[in-house]
């Protein structure tokens, strides 16, 4: 009688932060015991790859293996905020000096002065 191949435990393939959150689905290989398996590291948005923990390739065996790809979320630039215009006006409503235009980032502080 041939000798049938036996399964193999799964091999778990996680993408995380570095705080061990899930930013892309699992994928889980598998195989029989003894087959050669090969893991991926993925391009994920927003993020740039850091390192990886376990056998990027290796074989199944009968113990389950887990391959973990780690990624640094990149930097969020501050968007561009919308200008602040400071109007000097008389009671008619007719401009007494020049605007005073604040620029800045969304979130910024900015104060405004009053003017003798």
């Amino acid at each position: 009688n041939p000798v049938l191949p036996a399964q193999g435990a799964d091999v778990t393939v996680k993408y995380v932060d570095e705080a061990g959150q899930s930013i892309a689905k699992d994928v889980i290989k598998t195989g029989n015991v003894g087959d050669k398996y090969t893991t991926e590291q993925k391009a994920i948005t927003g993020y740039t790859f850091k390192e990886v923990t376990g056998g990027t390739t290796g074989s199944f065996t009968d113990k389950e293996q887990t391959v973990t790809y780690v990624y640094t979320k990149n930097p969020v630039l501050p968007a561009q905020g919308a200008d602040v215009t400071v109007k000097y006006v008389d009671e008619a409503g007719q401009s007494i000096t020049k605007d005073v235009i604040k620029t800045g980032n969304v979130g910024d502080k900015y104060t405004t002065e009053q003017k003798a």
